[in-house]
């Protein structure tokens, strides 16, 4: 247990109403938050991702059950002691004003600056170093406000960074990134967690990046028990299709990716591999043919080594390319 920054005891979330109802989205949740891990949670839209990670954080209250923060009950810490502990950095646009990038990232010092803020020696040797881990020392001087989408969640990040917390809270930070943006944001992520040893929480709807860049996996759903683990034993368990599959869209285990399901307008075999038959296979499925494994195909592609034969009612063709595949069997009918 000496990596457990973080456990519950039988939390219960949601909200409270007027009249003292309860609006309870779950409950007896035991969970775990490890030094030197990512966990990601997901699940779909109102399933109580932000409201779970606003409950562990301390800015929303109990239902019932105890959050405990480096063996301490969260409701016994003070909030300079918390933010010690404790960063946050959620999905509300943040206001700053007028101010510069070092500035905003200095913010996160405000733990340890006393009521004044004066920046010591050792506070700025902080803030430079968090500037440089997020890649950004170069817009020490920017206003926060002049930057792009990516550069601001770098920002946040490096400020939390700056907070020297063993706990790092993020509700969806790669929203609204381009692809790139959110591989570079869960890569320096990563790379906190690892080189920091922190634990780091964070929302996404990215499945497929959560697979890929998390230690640990949280599946919230709406009326389903709450269920963790690395990403590879929830997936061969089924559990994660579980959570996501629905009438036309299917987990599949093997490649880890989506599919969609549909009546197929055809059946092909492909007598080959390696890359080009992966992606000859992703082509034929977009275009709703059901590919290998099948008896009586309406056609057999068999992959050389820069073309494709295409085998048809005894009759072949050559291509050299995916497109001219597609035309073909287009054309074939």
């Amino acid at each position: 247990m000496k990596d457990v920054v973080l456990n519950t005891k039988k939390l219960s979330i949601g909200y409270r109403q007027k009249g003292g109802l309860k609006n309870v989205l779950h409950k007896g949740l035991n969970l775990r938050l490890n030094r030197g891990e990512i966990t990601c949670l997901l699940g779909p839209n109102g399933s109580g991702k932000s409201t779970l990670i606003r409950t562990l954080a301390g800015f929303q209250k109990i239902i019932d059950g105890e959050v405990f923060i480096q063996n301490t009950e969260l409701s016994t810490i003070s909030a300079g002691e918390s933010a010690k502990k404790m960063s946050v950095v959620l999905t509300e646009q943040v206001f700053v004003g007028n101010m510069e990038v070092f500035d905003v990232v200095a913010y996160g010092r405000s733990p340890y600056t006393g009521f004044l803020g004066r920046l010591s020696e050792i506070d700025t040797m902080t803030i430079e170093h968090a500037l440089r881990e997020t890649g950004i020392e170069n817009l020490h001087n920017r206003k926060y406000f002049e930057l792009s989408d990516g550069e601001r969640q770098k920002v946040l990040i490096a400020k939390s960074l700056a907070q020297e917390t063993p706990i790092i809270f993020l509700d969806e930070p790669t929203a609204f990134l381009d692809f790139p943006s959110k591989i570079e944001i869960l890569q320096l992520l990563r790379k906190a967690s690892w080189e920091q040893n922190k634990a780091i929480l964070l929302s996404t709807h990215d499945l497929q990046l959560a697979i890929r860049f998390a230690d640990k996996i949280w599946l919230m759903g709406n009326d389903k028990a709450m269920q963790a683990g690395i990403p590879e034993d929830l997936i061969l368990s089924g559990r994660f299709a579980e959570f996501f599959d629905r009438d036309k869209t299917k987990f599949d285990i093997a490649s880890g990716n989506f599919e969609f399901q549909a009546q197929p307008i055809g059946n092909i075999n492909i007598n080959g591999s390696g890359t080009s038959a992966e992606w000859l296979k992703k082509a034929l499925i977009r275009k709703g043919y059901q590919v290998n494994g099948i008896e009586n195909p309406v056609a057999v592609i068999d992959i050389t080594k820069n073309q494709y034969q295409i085998t048809r009612d005894k009759e072949s063709t050559q291509a050299e390319t995916i497109a001219e595949v597609l035309e073909a069997i287009k054309k074939a009918g």
